[in-house]
């Protein structure tokens, strides 16, 4: 029998319907498989199903999580530790050496996908054919004056170990820096001495121009086995400073496509790569020397599933043959990247029921995300208005709220577009984002706010 540790931490608002993790295993494919579960919030369905489960919140924060993962353990025997969760990749992975779980992630590898200058040092090795821009781990004010003098600007100062773009700046003139350096830097320091120095957990780096892309995968023992790769429209810290942003799937069989999991695969060859492992990683992208051709520099790589929407999208490109919208199907993306990351294999047939599985090169699918303006959102157009084909509407807020400004504990969406490839129709990236930044002027011609 083995037994799977889920830690799972839901925070904040979010785009997908939280899983039901024990949905994902059944008696018939996998009679040896039992769930323990540690969540924020357990569901009914895990409730009843899981071996054992316990509610710890804000985990974030808090060590009960590990203290309830010994206790299962000693009661049960823990096999295999699994998370989907950035800020919990380092912590399952010192968990797995306290309970002694051979597979996974262990802690020295773990950090090579969560501290982004162990990363950098490693995907800049000679032979990467992913450039990797100048950058070095930052403890005082003097390394960034040092670094700034050295490259020039502009450069973006970030956490070492942060995600979604959470506490990034760009700096691009000495007023930014002087600015940064004097009210920002030492934020975090606390005058009753909880936090009293830095300790490196900072990045300092070349600003990269160019549009930016992810490609979110399987790979098994260090070899990538299936590819979702998109271009961002715009990126999500655009988004924190009021830009709309969203993805586009590359389609199959194409270049471009090609070249993308190539440079996945560049990047995994550069690191510890467990037997399992799920990964998003995030790419700057530039034209090549020679036409159609294109050249990568690393911003990120993480060991761990897409957030945002990306699943979402990954979920209906994977259903695009499926007429029906039950809950198996609508959670399909988190089932194929949780038995995945488990070695469980998949319980569907991929090219049956997905034309991007079968290589069809005319399948594309995007989506735009709107976020709310500063005031107060007073009227919104009627979803089923939109005048353009083939595209779905999401309104995600709702007339009467208040919006002043950007935060990771808020929903900041006002509204999504979602355009597809219809049955029988054939398209590229260019038509997928057209439709798409129609029906955004479309909204934005209708939509009405108020100041506060």
């Amino acid at each position: 029998m083995k037994h799977v540790l889920v830690l799972d931490n839901p925070t904040g608002p979010s785009l997908t319907a939280p899983p039901s993790y024990t949905t994902f295993v059944d008696a018939r494919t996998d009679p040896a498989v039992r769930i323990l579960l540690i969540s924020g919030k357990v569901s009914a369905q895990d409730a009843a199903n899981t071996l054992s489960h316990a509610e710890v919140a804000n985990a974030s924060s808090t060590g009960a999580l590990e203290l309830a993962a010994l206790t299962m353990h000693q009661t049960h025997r823990v096999d295999a530790v699994y998370t989907n969760q950035e800020d919990l990749v380092l912590r399952a992975a010192h968990l797995r050496t306290l309970l002694n779980v051979q597979t996974g992630l262990m802690p020295q590898d773990a950090t090579c996908f969560r501290d982004k200058v162990r990363m950098k040092e490693l995907l800049g090795t000679q032979g990467s054919s992913v450039n990797v821009p100048m950058f070095e781990r930052v403890w005082s004010p003097a390394n960034v004056i040092a670094f700034i003098q050295k490259v020039g600007y502009p450069v973006v100062i970030k956490p070492s170990l942060g995600s979604a773009s959470a506490s990034v700046t760009v700096l691009r003139t000495d007023a930014e820096r002087n600015a940064y350096l004097c009210n920002d830097f030492y934020s975090r320091i606390d005058e009753e001495g909880k936090c009293m120095d830095y300790s490196g957990d900072m990045i300092i780096e070349q600003f990269v121009p160019g549009s930016m892309v992810h490609i979110n995968g399987y790979a098994r023992n260090g070899k990538v086995e299936i590819a979702w790769p998109f271009r961002y429209i715009n990126t999500n810290l655009g988004f924190t400073t009021g830009a709309a942003y969203g993805n586009i799937l590359i389609c199959a069989n194409t270049a471009h496509h090609t070249a993308l999991v190539n440079a996945a695969q560049n990047a995994l060859d550069r690191l510890p790569c467990p037997e399992h492992l799920i990964f998003h990683l995030e790419l700057f992208e530039q034209c090549g020397k020679q036409a159609g051709t294109f050249e990568y520099t690393l911003c990120e790589i993480a060991a761990r599933r897409p957030g945002g929407s990306i699943g979402n999208l990954i979920q209906r490109c994977e259903s695009s043959d499926t007429v029906t919208d039950t809950d198996s199907v609508k959670s399909l993306f988190q089932e194929m990247e949780f038995r995945l990351s488990c070695g469980l294999g998949l319980r569907h047939d991929r090219e049956r029921m997905s034309r991007y599985a079968r290589g069809d090169a005319g399948y594309c699918i995007g989506d735009l995300i709107v976020p709310l303006r500063i005031g107060k959102l007073v009227q919104i157009p009627d979803s089923n208005l939109c005048p353009v084909e083939g595209v779905t509407v999401v309104q995600v807020a709702k007339p009467g709220v208040e919006y002043s400004g950007f935060s990771i504990n808020t929903m900041n969406t006002c509204v999504r577009f979602i355009a597809v490839s219809r049955e029988g129709e054939s398209v590229n990236e260019a038509q997928i984002e057209e439709r798409l930044q129609r029906a955004h002027e479309w909204y934005q011609q209708n939509v009405v706010y108020t100041s506060v």
